[in-house]
């Protein structure tokens, strides 16, 4: 159960960072947070082009950066996993 609680206190510190930088949706911001978790902080190029093609590549990256800053794309800290 502690594992889920830091995952989810990680989840949202992401959210936080997230929004500092951008103004998305929550259903968007929370997918993006999602997919960056399961591709080592980075957005595959897949995902970009399907849900995120409008976001320039430049906040796109400092979207990556922010949710690795969370810790919930590290295995070892960040997920419901480790």
């Amino acid at each position: 159960m502690p594992t889920e609680l830091q995952y989810l206190h990680r989840f949202d510190d992401a959210k936080r960072r997230v929004a500092a930088l951008a103004d998305l949706p929550d259903r968007l911001a929370s997918l993006f947070i999602q997919f960056c978790a399961q591709n080592d902080g980075v957005l595959s190029a897949r995902k970009r082009e399907e849900y995120f093609d409008a976001i320039p590549i430049a906040l796109i990256h400092q979207l990556e950066s922010a949710v690795r800053a969370s810790g919930i794309a590290d295995p070892v800290k960040g997920g419901p996993e480790g």
